[in-house]
């Protein structure tokens, strides 16, 4: 395999290594429904853009959150990172208090 090859591989098995444990171990699934999108939404933000230093997976979350809430109609995915920001240690009263 290319040396390109190897990169793209290896920032495939550290995405899904991230899916997993922040959306937990059904969204790899879910995500490979999406064809060639899915593969690169594992690829590119949940094996290069989270894999970054400086933030946590839980601060992460919280700058989701309030990406998708300021966006506005993004209902189901708020739902989807409100689970994965508990999976990462965001409380219940944290979440009330983004949301507020």
């Amino acid at each position: 395999m290319s040396a390109e090859g190897d990169w793209r591989e290896e920032r495939h098995r550290k995405g899904t290594d991230a899916v997993s444990e922040v959306l937990g171990p059904k969204a790899e699934a879910s995500l490979a429904t999406l064809g060639e999108l899915g593969d690169r939404i594992i690829e590119t933000i949940y094996g290069d853009i989270y894999q970054r230093p400086g933030l946590s997976l839980r601060e992460r979350q919280i700058a989701t959150l309030c990406f998708l809430m300021a966006m506005g109609g993004k209902d189901r995915q708020v739902k989807v990172h409100m689970r994965a920001g508990m999976r990462v240690g965001i409380t219940e009263d944290e979440l009330r208090e983004l949301v507020i």
